[in-house]
């Protein structure tokens, strides 16, 4: 194997079943995500959630602090909420992940993928009660984030 697939963790592929049905639901995750962007977007609008956009609020060595702490308390929430979660509840359908499931891959029910979808996108608006973010701070959390998702189910 060339390049990178020698670093390839598991032989097989996706088939086109596969990357279809891992489509679909990404696209259904997403509208939980979407639908959690705009709670969060509102609130910051109505004053439930405390982001702001000056330095002024507070300098950029809090940005770089809460930055920092939002991901270690993430990793955090991702690992114990994993946990905790019926061993069913997290067996993935897929076999063979695509980075088209970024944000979710699919479950064995759809309640549960649902669930989990809806607990995973409920982190960041609790956060938000506890925590004021700059808008630069959270949009690079957002971002390192969905770097770290297609990291995490590029299958290689």
């Amino acid at each position: 194997m060339a390049g990178l697939g020698r670093r390839k963790i598991q032989a097989r592929s996706a088939s086109r079943d596969d990357v279809r049905r891992e489509i679909l639901t990404s696209l259904r995750t997403g509208i939980i995500f979407s639908l959690t962007g705009v709670v969060i977007v509102l609130g910051a609008i109505n004053g439930v959630f405390a982001v702001y956009s000056d330095f002024e609020t507070a300098g950029i060595g809090y940005l770089a602090i809460s930055l920092a702490a939002i991901i270690v308390a993430h990793d955090a929430y991702f690992y114990w909420t994993h946990r905790l979660m019926p061993i069913r509840a997290c067996s993935a359908l897929s076999t063979a992940p695509t980075i088209a499931p970024s944000r979710r891959r699919r479950l064995r029910r759809m309640p549960s993928m649902s669930r989990r979808a809806l607990m995973m996108a409920l982190f960041t608006p609790l956060w938000l009660l506890l925590v004021p973010m700059h808008a630069l701070g959270l949009f690079l959390f957002m971002a390192f984030m969905i770097v770290r998702n297609v990291m995490g189910h590029a299958g290689r």
